[in-house]
């Protein structure tokens, strides 16, 4: 099976959602839970806010959760660096997230869901990667239901990176978020030049 991701546990942040859904208020498009889907999420002066603050705060190696590969051989699997983003910090990014995760999801699955998991400020430099996994694991992980992936670098910047997902054709452009079912395999691929800045 797909090598999964251990994490720190995440706060959830509370935002307005659809967790109360009225009865009879269904998925507008089709049952599509194999798909990824992009929209347009944040500016650029919001992209650039949001990497103001994650280069000033403390990264670390992402981490493996349950393979063979985690520990000493982890990067041949996962290879980038992250760091956590506030809330406090961002809280409109945090807003806007959230709104188009509920739209993305209004539009095509209907998945209830009320809050969304401290955001990871990744980092992938030359030769950083993350090979096909699922969002899923035990513990606080294991609650997740939706996942997403905004592109806070300009895909003219780096070489390679490239965010894919088993159905679907994720947007690489600068801004836009990708949302998909968390078991849904998905992974990144290797940076060959530059630097590519995901919010996850």
């Amino acid at each position: 099976s797909p090598p999964q991701r251990k994490e720190k546990p995440r706060p959830q942040i509370k935002l307005e959602g659809n967790a109360e859904k009225k009865e009879g208020a269904g998925v507008k498009g089709h049952h599509e839970f194999d798909h990824a889907f992009s929209m347009p999420c944040l500016t650029k002066e919001e992209v650039g806010n949001v990497i103001g603050i994650g280069e000033k705060l403390r990264s670390e190696r992402a981490l493996l959760f349950d393979t063979p590969l985690k520990g000493r051989f982890g990067f041949l699997t996962r290879r980038s660096r992250i760091a956590w983003l506030p809330s406090d910090m961002c809280r409109s990014v945090y807003a806007k997230v959230f709104q188009a995760m509920e739209s993305i999801n209004d539009e095509h699955w209907g998945i209830e869901f009320d809050s969304l998991q401290v955001a990871q400020y990744t980092v992938y430099g030359p030769f950083c990667h993350y090979a096909s996994h699922m969002d899923l694991a035990n513990g606080l992980i294991g609650n997740r239901k939706l996942s997403a992936s905004v592109n806070l670098t300009d895909p003219s910047e780096f070489v390679g990176g490239r965010l894919f997902a088993w159905r679907g054709e994720p947007s690489q452009e600068l801004g836009h978020i990708t949302v998909f079912p968390a078991y849904l395999v998905h992974g990144v691929k290797p940076v060959w030049w530059g630097t590519r800045i995901s919010l996850v």
